[in-house]
């Protein structure tokens, strides 16, 4: 894998994304870093490179697609809502993301666009971005600790963030019925399980 560098407007890591996979959120964020500094431009991904890029170990053809299928569920539902004190808008993140499989699901295409609305999110990155290399998005197993890691590097100048837990709550998108003891199991454990190779000192 080569040293891709994820870069993204800190409003992308308010998006939910619990119901995620792994391997999705790899994928996702793999073109998430291609798609920096393209503007609106369409780019195209074949097969080879998006496994490489995220990491994927290819073993089953059907399996990639119906990970590729799920992931563009996914993504038609990553929205934005922008609000002021008298209009309310929706945005889409891609105004295109179309994938084209061969017969026999040996070759495949991603094709990706981004919305004039979100283009901010990838391209105007001056301020307020987080930053962090996508081989180790990759190596994070647990999607909760995906999610903190993303957290973790927007505050890393800083060095400490404290979350009030519905706040916590809210960013990693978990279930209603979420006790603080699922938040330790579920959540805290996975972390500090995974995280401090990357943070450390992590606490």
């Amino acid at each position: 894998m080569s040293n891709e560098v994820v870069k993204y407007h800190n409003d992308l890591n308010t998006v939910p994304m619990r119901n995620w996979t792994s391997e999705e959120m790899n994928f996702f964020f793999a073109i998430i870093a291609k798609l920096r500094d393209v503007s609106t431009r369409e780019i195209q991904f074949d097969k080879q490179g998006l496994t490489e890029l995220s990491n994927y170990s290819l073993t089953h053809n059907k399996r990639f697609e119906e990970t590729m299928e799920n992931l563009v569920k996914k993504i038609s539902q990553i929205h934005y809502i922008e609000r002021t004190s008298n209009s309310l808008e929706l945005m889409n993140l891609f105004s295109r993301f179309r994938v084209d499989w061969s017969n026999d699901l040996s070759d495949m295409t991603a094709t990706v666009k981004v919305t004039e609305e979100f283009e901010y999110v990838v391209n105007r990155l001056n301020v307020e971005f987080t930053s962090y290399e996508l081989e180790e998005f990759t190596l994070i197993r647990s999607t909760y600790a995906k999610t903190v890691y993303r957290l973790l590097k927007q505050w890393r100048t800083i060095g400490k963030r404290e979350f009030s837990l519905d706040e916590l709550k809210r960013l990693l998108d978990t279930p209603d019925y979420y006790l603080p003891s699922h938040i330790d199991k579920n959540i805290l454990k996975p972390v500090m399980r995974e995280l401090p190779q990357f943070f450390p000192g992590l606490k």
